[in-house]
């Protein structure tokens, strides 16, 4: 029964995740296959758990979860990952009786009425209209917070104290009247009230505390395992995002598997439908792959897409794989996106998620290849910090770059190879070329405004120079971040995992206020 509480609550949590974004659509079907992948899984455990009933639900409720997190993750842009994980913790909650719906609605939408029933006590200024009516509100509607307007009102100075603290939204914190002895979802409705800008920290504390670490960690971009789960009737459909060309990924992948010589690329468009259609049925023939690029410039065509796809007969043996790529539809056929595997590959959120994404696209023999293999492994590092801190920078706006770039992956892979190309050809370490190559030319050629070019090769100096060579180099004050010592790829990962999930503005280079800025932006 609490399985089945729990598995029916998450399901219409997905279910809304359409109104979001038309791509986001997910069918019964590849729920309930979900569903029997963790009771597979759960399986494989048996012998860890075989004690007691209760352990065993326990370990199924939380692999499914889990296993929902992580697939639904693969279709959804980086900006709704989050999302994700504060709903399924919200839905949860609301379920469990933690908090209601009421309670929800509020921390969404805030206050509703335009008028003060009280007159705001705040004389100086730093108690806003706004945030004064919204504990009027919370006050009036939400038992939890019943009277806190008058115990406000009475500590006026204790709280002003209180919220001007640096970390009035971390748990540690104690608020006046034992306020902070609320539980977490209503302590969030707090900081939301009166911190805009720590919001998102406190939603990645409650995520922590309710679903677990797990669920701040989007799994990183992997063709090949969404690949191996596919079969010949499910469609691999690439959400495109500005910037965002998955056929490097998709070219690699069908030469890992044999498929270089066998794949067909197709792009939509006037004219292109009866080749697309004949490419299907011969594809099918032959057991090859067909890639069908901008199916959204082919709106005419998805009808006939559509219904070829459910013709298709299930084959657990046919090599067949249809790939489409798309950018977000509402014309897009539903049935077509419910059933098949939908993948978004855009830079993740974070400088460490930057990182590990860099770091799995290595293989131990493509690592391990360079002739100088000291140097290479601390400038490769160096190349992949230095490309997450270009791609995070754009969350500052203005402060971060005049004009918002969209670096790609491409940037970064023709830079690697570069790095190994200059260490293996040069005996000594050609650092003018390397710094001119990535900067003005690799990822430079996209900077158009004079300062952010003065900029990013300042930024790219403090990891592309002789000092990176020296063990335990560090390019900022902050102890966390320096160049890893020498080891295997599995080293290098270790590392990245130990770092911050929220990223101090001091690596950036930049003041800890312009993270206001941005922080209440993102909330």
């Amino acid at each position: 029964q609490t399985v089945a509480f729990r598995v029916s609550n998450l399901f219409f949590c997905i279910a809304d995740l359409a109104n979001v974004e038309p791509m986001y659509q997910y069918s019964l079907k590849w729920y309930t296959d979900i569903y029997l992948q963790a009771i597979d899984l759960s399986e494989d455990e048996r012998e860890r758990v075989k004690d007691k009933l209760e352990d065993k639900l326990t370990t199924f409720k939380d692999n499914f979860t889990l296993l929902l997190y992580t697939n639904v993750c693969k279709s959804l842009f980086v900006k709704d990952k989050l999302m994700l994980s504060f709903l399924m913790a919200i839905k949860l909650g609301v379920s469990s009786g933690e908090f209601t719906n009421s309670e929800v609605r509020f921390l969404m939408a805030g206050a509703s009425s335009m008028e003060l029933a009280k007159p705001n006590p705040c004389k100086d200024g730093w108690l806003t209209d706004k945030q004064w009516g919204n504990v009027l509100e919370a006050a009036a509607t939400i038992p939890a917070f019943k009277g806190l307007d008058s115990q406000f009102t009475l500590q006026l100075a204790e709280w002003k104290k209180a919220i001007e603290m640096p970390n009035f939204h971390e748990p540690e914190a104690i608020w006046p009247g034992d306020w902070h002895k609320i539980n977490d979802f209503r302590k969030l409705i707090l900081v939301n009230i009166f911190k805009k800008d720590k919001v998102i920290p406190s939603i990645q504390e409650f995520i922590g505390k309710t679903l677990g670490a797990k669920f701040l960690k989007p799994p990183s971009f992997n063709l090949a395992e969404s690949y191996d789960t596919s079969k010949n009737k499910t469609p691999i459909i690439f959400v495109l995002s500005p910037g965002a060309d998955p056929l490097e990924e998709l070219n690699k992948l069908a030469e890992a598997k044999g498929f270089g010589h066998k794949c067909k690329t197709l792009s939509l468009g006037q004219g292109q439908e009866e080749i697309a259609k004949r490419e299907i049925a011969v594809a099918q023939e032959t057991n090859s792959w067909v890639v069908l690029q901008n199916c959204h410039l082919a709106v005419s065509f998805m009808p006939t897409l559509e219904k070829l796809v459910e013709e298709i007969v299930e084959d657990p043996e046919s090599k067949f794989r249809l790939w489409l790529t798309s950018m977000p539809s509402d014309q897009f056929p539903v049935s077509i996106l419910q059933n098949g595997i939908k993948l978004t590959n855009e830079p993740p959120k974070g400088i460490s998620n930057n990182l590990i994404q860099a770091y799995n696209g290595f293989d131990n023999k493509q690592f391990e290849s360079c002739q100088k293999p000291g140097p290479w492994k601390k400038l490769l590092f160096g190349l992949c910090f230095f490309n997450a801190l270009v791609l995070e920078r754009r969350k500052y706006g203005p402060l971060g770059w005049n004009i918002p770039y969209e670096f790609s992956q491409a940037d970064l892979s023709i830079s690697i190879s570069q790095l190994m190309m200059f260490l293996n050809e040069y005996e000594e370490i050609p650092f003018e070329a390397l710094n001119y190559m990535v900067a003005e030319a690799n990822y430079g050629g996209r900077v158009t405004d004079p300062m952010d070019r003065r900029c990013i090769n300042i930024i790219l100096e403090d990891f592309y120079n002789k000092n990176v060579l020296v063990e335990g180099y560090k390019w900022c004050d902050n102890k966390k971040y320096y160049i890893p010592s020498e080891g295997d790829l599995g080293h290098y990962k270790q590392y990245i995992d130990s770092l911050p999930l929220v990223d101090p503005t001091e690596v950036f280079g930049l003041h800890e206020n312009a993270n206001i800025t941005s922080a209440i932006n993102d909330a």
